[in-house]
């Protein structure tokens, strides 16, 4: 059990801790495999391998290069997945027929170790329906929420929403000037960095109807977005991804968030090894980590403008900690006594030229921190989406 609960935190370390944690254990037996990948009703295929690391390790994880990674079917056929870049693996226009084929991923390793998953299938899928917005029973957030129905009635009634956000924001203030050599330039068309667009993977969504007299998911929320929030500060957009999985794949999942997200609480689980569905072939003992699984995948974009928000969601967001505008000396003014303004051409590459100004005949500049001048800092990108 010892050995278990430490080689689970090893994989906790492979998605993603929420913070770095040194427990009071160790795993000389680090190593394992960590498989991340899916077959899909498009004919696309994608396996990402890697090792895990000790826990006391802030080291970058080994990807698993120089594998021979393929898929086969219980039709017979037999799929080859190239390396796109190391420790990926993909494929496309498989000959993906009907849901009632299996499909087993075999991996063998540059060391001559093999592993295999369970037989998996791809699942039908129902469009995703309805998709809207609604204030929070608190009134602090946005909700967004869909509708669905599976009128299969071979359908498996477990759900998985892995959507992506994304959204428009602005900087605290428009930049007019950007510097060569220490020099200031007015920006031109194209060199504005005011407006930028950002992506967000949201976590699995996992929904279930089992329990329900009818395939139905009703106001499922697939996020939150909290007053003066950037998401929705001007435009917001989510992808909706929407597939049918297994029984074994949602227990998994669900498993795995149950046991991820209650890390940082005195009330969590004791962490167990929460293994996926493929093992070695070479050494049944040996840990394996991740999912291999099919997916036929729906998808349903939606907006949200800001002008569309409740009133109290629409004030514009404050100020940043720490925007306030300062000035540089005049631009070749003589030098008068003590000063502790700063020549333009000195100033940090920290900093943003604003705007502008004559003081006494002489030009000056405003300029603030980068992160309250150039929105690409907060992790965006000024090119605009192909949708927007």
């Amino acid at each position: 059990m010892r050995s278990s609960r430490c080689i689970f935190l090893l994989f906790l370390l492979c998605f993603g801790c929420l913070e770095p944690y040194t427990p009071p254990i160790s795993y000389a037996g680090s190593n394992a495999l960590v498989i991340d990948g899916y077959v899909d009703a498009n004919g696309n295929a994608f396996v990402k391998l890697s090792r895990t690391l000790p826990i006391d390790s802030y080291a970058n994880f080994p990807v698993e290069a120089g594998a021979a990674v393929t898929i086969q079917s219980s039709t017979g056929e037999n799929f080859t997945l190239t390396e796109s870049k190391p420790g990926e693996y993909a494929a496309a226009n498989l000959p993906i027929v009907n849901q009632t084929t299996n499909y087993k991923l075999h991996i063998k390793t540059s060391a001559n170790l093999e592993y295999e998953s369970d037989d998996v299938q791809v699942h039908s899928t129902p469009v995703v329906g309805r998709v809207y917005f609604q204030t929070s029973a608190t009134g602090e957030s946005i909700e967004v929420k869909t509708d669905s129905r599976d009128t299969d009635p071979n359908a498996t009634g477990y759900y998985g929403y892995e959507s992506i956000e994304t959204y428009e924001y602005h900087s605290s203030y428009f930049s007019r000037y950007k510097r060569i050599d220490g020099v200031p330039h007015l920006r031109v068309r194209g060199e504005f960095v005011d407006t930028c667009w950002r992506d967000e993977r949201i976590p699995i969504v996992l929904a279930s109807t089992k329990k329900l007299s009818t395939n139905l998911i009703f106001g499922k929320v697939i996020s939150i977005l909290p007053k003066q929030s950037p998401k929705i500060s001007m435009r917001y957009s989510i992808l909706v991804k929407l597939r049918a999985m297994s029984e074994h794949e949602y227990n998994y999942r669900a498993q795995l968030a149950k046991t991820n997200n209650g890390q940082n609480s005195i009330f969590a689980e004791i962490p167990g090894a929460v293994l996926g569905n493929v093992h070695s072939v070479t050494n049944p003992d040996e840990f394996v980590f991740g999912y291999f699984w099919g997916q036929e995948v729906e998808q349903h974009r939606f907006f949200i403008e800001n002008s569309e928000l409740p009133f109290e969601f629409q004030a514009e967001p404050p100020l940043g900690q720490g925007c306030d505008l300062e000035t540089t000396c005049p631009v070749n003014a003589p030098v008068e006594g003590p000063s502790q303004c700063i020549d333009v051409v000195l100033l940090s590459d920290t900093k943003i030229l604003i705007s502008s100004f004559e003081f006494q005949n002489f030009v000056v500049y405003t300029f603030t921190p980068n992160e309250c001048g150039d929105c690409r800092i907060k992790g965006g990108t000024t090119q605009r989406p192909w949708y927007w």
